[in-house]
């Protein structure tokens, strides 16, 4: 018997179909009745294997959570002395997937639709940022930046202004600036850092 034919659980696809429309419409304007209908499936099914929205809504942004962790760990196994080429190779990675993340950042968008701070998701959201803080910190440690909080501090907030800056300028506008942003950063730490040595 081929098992890779089997169709999707219900779980995959109440997951799956929640990822798209908490993504594309917010999570304030999807009901679970609509995630249940998308997904071919129903509340009580939905209701067996997520507690409740609140519940859908953190296991969707851990799972998203995950896969970028996972790309971001890459990039630093790939470079794992020389910090600059690593945040060269994050820079790449960011602005090469602008068009795929036409609504911005997800973990940013939840966290204005999300006021309540005991909410499950927000924990998840600040989980991810800290993740993203400590890896730009560690990096521009190790590419041996004269003032590495700093850079760290300058990269952290432009990539959380991403989407802002797909509301001002379309997609492939929007990847030029945003490489060009970081890359005078990183390239300026760069320098400033020789200058301080000479």
């Amino acid at each position: 018997m081929d098992r890779s034919r089997e169709p999707d659980s219900p779980k995959v696809r109440i997951l799956r179909t929640a990822t798209r429309l908490f993504y594309e419409l917010g999570i304030n304007r999807v009901g679970v009745d609509q995630i249940a209908t998308e997904a071919d499936t129903n509340k009580v099914t939905l209701y067996r294997h997520f507690a409740s929205k609140e519940a859908l809504v953190a296991e969707w942004l851990q799972s998203t959570a995950k896969v970028t962790r996972a790309v971001w760990d890459s990039i630093a196994s790939l470079h794992p002395v020389d910090g600059h080429a690593r945040l060269k190779a994050l820079v790449a990675m960011a602005t090469e997937s602008i068009a795929a993340w036409d609504r911005g950042c997800p973990f940013s968008n939840s966290f204005a639709e999300l006021p309540n701070p005991d909410h499950a998701a927000r924990t998840v959201i600040h989980e991810q940022f800290r993740f993203q803080r400590a890896w730009l910190d560690k990096a521009c440690s190790d590419a041996g930046y004269a003032d590495a909080p700093a850079v760290a501090d300058a990269l952290y907030f432009l990539i959380r202004g991403t989407t802002v800056g797909l509301a001002i300028d379309n997609a492939e506008e929007f990847e030029k600036r945003e490489r060009r942003a970081m890359l005078a950063v990183i390239e300026g730490a760069r320098c400033q850092s020789a200058k301080r040595r000479r």
